[in-house]
């Protein structure tokens, strides 16, 4: 037999399967486990500073060490690598 034609002889049948089939969907829907943020903890960081002009020493003196005291003082830090370049401080901190 064909399904269309079924479909039309027997309405109250396919209207019968439509609403098992959508009052099933609803009651998955809210036994679905929600979580609106993952916990995750953020373990490294990398921090890009921008001194245009600035020579290496310049940056070294004027931005990456005081970041890096600032970065120290928060605890919790396990390691910090920092690098200076001509207008340009990378500092790397894992926690």
């Amino acid at each position: 037999m064909n399904i269309a034609k079924y479909a039309m002889n027997n309405r109250q049948v396919i209207h019968l399967f439509l609403i098992i089939a959508l009052a099933g969907g609803i009651i998955a829907f809210n036994n679905l486990g929600k979580q609106e943020d993952a916990p995750f903890q953020v373990k490294r960081a990398v921090i890009v500073t921008q001194y245009p002009g600035a020579t290496q020493f310049e940056v070294e003196e004027l931005v990456t060490e005081p970041i890096e005291k600032e970065v120290q003082s928060m605890g919790q830090v396990f390691w910090i690598k920092s690098e200076s370049k001509p207008g340009l401080s990378t500092i790397w901190v894992e926690m």
